[in-house]
């Protein structure tokens, strides 16, 4: 039959398994009623284990018992065509679906991927004549189908193994070579069949080649291929199913298997592949494809008409984790992708170290007495020798703080220590009475833990997990860990020892609240044992062998510590030795690069503790693999690296952007300021107005983005001065107050409470968020009143707490978009930003500016009523006096200087160069210009100036360069020098004055403020 794809195979295996199929089926033929309800039968390809088809019936049951609730569960059947391809054993399905289904009456059949697709097709008059097929699958051959035939629908989603190349090679564009690897299954070769009519179409000096899995299930050829790859290579794992060894494995563990060996980022095909190693791809998905078929069904069910075929596409998704690992940024990632996050459950990251010291704990015990046997049997055999051995057990085990104990061959314990019997209730007598395993085992644990026994006596050295019953009734769960005794060549009963994990599951229960699933590593732990003296291994366990690519017979008699550890690990250790045998306390505790056979290196993390073996000193502990984990160290950094350089080009570009604009906008607001100067009629000096008012409108934008950028990124420090409140206060007042009268509003400003006089803190700031506040009560308020309200409350030594309230009588705020207001670029909905303008950054920055005092803001708004603004700072009583400055004025009656004052301008840009000496005029002021900083120093060589106006950011030499240079070449006398500057970002005032300018004037420029500075710098 087409359905499989056909090899020979074992007949005896394969008749088995079609009769245990048969005598499961037998009893529940007759017991399905005729109720008239809709029959639905689902054929799947493959077996029920297989991760894709887990995915396609658990999509498939979650939307059909949510869209028809009432209908019977479908009758289901595994064909599992990838283990059984042989066609006897398709003959054998027929016999058996001839006897379940022949008689009858089924109104759907479901049928998920190519084999049982064909099987259904083929077979169909005979079975289910009058039933309605819903096919759903990525490899089904639609082209032939007779769609023209009624009672047919379906799904189909396509492998998409051109578009995840495509992914693959946009994420990493520099990619030299894409090693793909297949199986040899029907779906595998369908797979190569594509890639070779993708190879023509390839970029030039792409290469693309194939490795396909073995039958036999050795993929050492495979992964020593994956671990020759440079770091222009790609891996794409086409692997669906893998057959090891005559047993079938699915593509998730190949997978995993693949990408623990690459040092590239491996993608893959199939969505249950994410959390198994890929970093992603466009992955088809059979939970989509079950979902899909299943409103199928329930549209079938119900009447509804339905499509002929659905085509569905595959989805880009992405393992996070594997993203961080490979440094690939979520941005570059194509539109529409979902990330996923596998985050490892604690004790899946943390159980080898959770159980690190009880293990070491445990391989001194059981290696001990392990060697202790076989040094026994290799040297006399006395019975001398075996008691000597016998009783440095039962003195190790009464002294250990966990239960010891041994069986006779019978399972009937012989001996238990003093902590056991303490923790089972159990007394010497109720042992000498005949005291069996089985009776401090739970009832579900009993017929496993006979067969564990069975196969200790047999010489399998057990560990195992069981829940233990103590004397009154209650259990627990432990780690059995168990050894056979050998006494004259012949096991005679067993010897072990039983860890309590209570606490352990206790948390593991409560972790299962939060994680999806976790898996205890007791018995695959990273963790290594060993037993080392005289520089040879006396004992390793196999993890610990398997570090180093060694097998445990190898370590014993072949390998010392020498040959895995590099020279200056080992002196770093014999040192650390030496220091335990002279009475130095505490564990040995170091980090080597080990060597591994083949010659490679790895991390390795050892913990050792000094004992006495065979009356010499030996160090016993435990090694841990940490390769994978300096990987993502050094991963992590480099992301770091590549965060901090980030930023450093977000604020190089922010402060770029701020010249850049802010140097125009000089231009425009200076040259407005002038026009507006001269002599203008009502309607030309209502269009200049206009003008710069915009102007300062997009500069005040500015500002805000600026300053949002300096919180957000950390770098905006706090001023500690002493200043008085009230003048605080009142200047942001007198800010706003303009704008207020022009509105007809009135303005309040009220202190309660003992507030204090003077205040150490950023006086600046705290008027920025009053200035906000204020803006926004005279922006939103059409009529009425604002009221500014302040009050103290004291806290420890001379610290206080200072509230602020801005009421206003404005529009008011809704309750449900209150929670938005203090967000970034957020308003109260979208007409605000339409009707009154802004950014939505003001309450934000206040709101950043606020935290960084101390306090917090909050506001209670009824919509039509008005909103009353709420904010708090700590602040500390100053006991230092304020300087009350007046203000420096020069009026046109002034007497002029009794000399000519010399000025020159250093200015780039020739606009702002004409405008500045147009300002100065007005002021009547005469100016030099100059284009750069070495102009500048020619110019003072040949001719002494009073003030220089200085821009920061020339060609040449800049504005701070040269104010060095002057500085050097004039340290006495020199002249005055201000910035004129577009740069505005923290840190920019103080890099001026360190460079030695006197003071800082931020562009654009205002007329006043330039007025007030030059008058500042003269009068100095």
């Amino acid at each position: 039959m087409p359905a499989c794809k056909y090899h020979t195979g074992p007949s005896v295996g394969l008749c088995l398994a079609l009769c245990l199929l048969i005598l499961a089926d037998l009893g529940t033929i007759s017991a399905e009623a005729e109720d008239g309800r809709p029959q639905i039968l689902i054929l799947n390809s493959y077996a029920e284990d297989h991760p894709w088809v887990h995915d396609e019936m658990e999509g498939f049951m979650q939307v059909y018992h949510r869209e028809v609730p009432s209908s019977p569960d479908p009758m289901i059947e595994y064909m599992d065509c990838m283990q059984y391809p042989e066609k006897e054993y398709q003959r054998y399905l027929l016999d058996l679906y001839r006897y379940k289904y022949s008689k009858k009456n089924v109104d759907q059949v479901v049928v998920f991927d190519s084999p049982a697709m064909a099987f259904a097709i083929e077979n169909r008059e005979e079975f289910f004549p009058e039933a309605f097929i819903i096919f759903s699958g990525t490899k089904i051959d639609t082209d032939s189908m007779n769609f023209s035939q009624e009672k047919f629908t379906g799904t189909v989603q396509k492998t998409e193994i051109a578009g995840t190349l495509q992914t693959m090679l946009q994420l990493h564009p520099h990619t030299k070579q894409v090693l793909v690897v297949l199986d040899d299954t029907e779906i595998g070769d369908s797979l190569r069949d594509e890639l070779d009519e993708l190879s023509p179409s390839l970029t030039d000096g792409l290469s693309l080649s194939v490795r396909q899995a073995p039958q036999d299930g050795n993929m050492s050829h495979v992964l020593i291929s994956v671990e020759a790859l440079d770091s222009s290579s790609l891996v794409l794992s086409g692997l669906f199913n893998y057959n090891e060894s005559g047993i079938t494995i699915n593509s998730s563990e190949a997978t995993a298997m693949i990408s623990s060996h690459s040092r590239v980022p491996v993608y893959g095909l199939w969505d249950f592949q994410l959390g198994h190693g890929i970093v992603g791809g466009k992955l088809a998905s059979g939970r989509v494809l079950g979902e899909n078929a299943a409103a199928l069904a329930a549209k079938v069910l119900t009447g509804d008409k339905t499509p002929i075929m659905q085509n569905l596409s595959a989805i880009p998704q992405f393992d996070r984790e594997q993203l961080l690992r490979f440094g690939i940024s979520e941005q570059s990632l194509p539109q529409g992708s979902q990330v996923i996050d596998f985050q490892p459950s604690i004790f899946e990251r943390y159980n080898s170290l959770i159980l690190a010291l009880a293990t070491m704990l445990l391989s001194i015990v059981l290696g001990l007495v392990t060697i202790s046997a076989l040094n026994i049997r290799q040297q006399s055999g006395t019975e001398r020798e075996l008691k000597e051995s016998e009783q440095k057990y039962r003195e190790l085990s009464l002294q250990l703080p966990q239960t010891t104990f041994e069986l006779d061959a019978l399972g009937n314990l012989v001996f238990i220590n003093r902590f056991g019997s303490q923790v089972f209730g159990y007394t010497h007598d109720d042992l000498a009475a005949g005291l069996n395993i089985l009776q401090i085992v739970a009832e579900e644990d009993k017929e496993r833990l006979s067969q564990d026994i069975n196969l200790a006596m047999q010489g399998n050295a057990q560990a195992r997990e069981y829940r233990l019953k103590k004397k009154d009734g209650s259990t627990f769960p432990a780690i059995a860990y168990s050894i056979p005794i050998v006494k004259e060549g012949r096991t005679v009963g067993l010897r072990g020892i039983f860890l309590d994990i209570s606490e352990r599951k206790r948390t593991e229960l409560a972790l299962k609240e939060s994680e999806n699933k976790f898996r205890v590593l007791a018995e695959k732990s990273l963790v290594g044992v060993y037993i080392v003296q005289d520089w040879k291994f006396k004992y390793v366990n196999p993890r610990f062998a398997e570090m180093f690519g060694y097998s445990v017979e190898e370590m014993i008699s072949k390998i010392d510590p020498r040959d895995i550890a590099s020279a200056d690990d080992l002196e770093k250790i014999a040192d650390g030795i030496q220091d335990k045998l002279v009475g130095e306390n505490g564990p040995l505790y170091y980090e080597i690069i080990g060597i591994t056979k083949k010659g490679d290196l790895v991390n390795i993390l050892v913990f050792g503790s000094m004992t006495s073996y065979e009356s010499s000193p030996a160090v016993v502990g435990t090694a841990l693999d940490i390769t994978e984990r300096k990987h993502i160290e050094e991963d992590l950094r480099r992301a770091k690296e590549a965060a901090e350089a980030a930023a450093r080009a977000k604020s190089e570009f922010l402060a770029n952007m701020s010249h850049e604009i802010r140097t125009p906008m000089n231009a425009v607001i200076g040259m407005t300021s002038l026009i507006l100067e001269t002599d203008l009629n009502s309607e030309q000096k209502e269009y200049l107005e206009t003008i710069k008012n915009s102007g300062q409108a997009l500069l005040s934008i500015i500002n805000d983005i600026l300053d949002f950028s300096r919180i957000e990124s950390g770098k905006i420090d706090l001023e500690r001065h002493p200043f008085t409140l009230s003048s605080c206060i009142e200047e942001a007042i007198n800010l706003i107050s303009t704008l207020a009268s022009v509105k007809g509003l009135e303005l309040h400003y009220t202190a309660e409470g003992d507030i204090p006089e003077a205040i150490a803190g950023d006086k600046s700031r705290i008027r920025q968020v009053l200035v906000n506040l204020l803006s926004n009560a005279v922006k939103f308020t059409q009529k009425g009143e604002i009221e500014v309200r302040a009050k103290a409350s004291k806290l420890a030594d001379d610290n206080c707490e200072i509230q602020f309230s801005v009421r206003d009588t404005g529009i008011g705020i809704s309750q449900e978009t209150l929670d938005r207001l203090f967000q970034p670029f957020s308003q109260a909905d979208a007409s605000t930003s339409r009707k009154y303008g802004g950014t939505g950054l003001g309450l934000a920055i206040s709101k950043r500016l606020v935290e960084l005092m101390g306090g917090r803001i909050w506001v209670e708004s009824v919509e039509g009523k008005g909103s009353t603004f709420y904010f708090t700072i700590q602040a500390k009583k100053s006991t230092i006096p304020v300087n009350k400055a007046l203000p420096v004025f020069m009026h046109q009656d002034q007497p002029k200087p009794t000399r000519e004052l010399s000025i020159l301008l250093a200015e780039d840009n020739m606009v702002n160069q004409r405008m500045a000496i147009l300002m100065l005029k007005k002021l009547g002021y005469n100016a030099d210009k100059v284009a750069n900083g070495l102009e500048v120093l020619l110019a003072l060589e040949s001719k002494s100036y009073d003030l220089i106006l200085m821009d920061v950011q020339m060609p040449e030499m800049d504005g701070l360069q040269a104010t060095r240079e002057i500085r050097r070449r004039w340290s006495s006398g020199g002249p005055k020098i201000v910035a004129l500057t577009a740069h505005a970002i923290a840190g920019d005032r103080e890099k001026c004055l360190e460079a030695g300018m006197d003071d800082y004037l931020c562009k654009p420029i205002n007329l006043g403020d330039l007025k007030v500075t030059l008058e500042r710098a003269f009068l100095d």
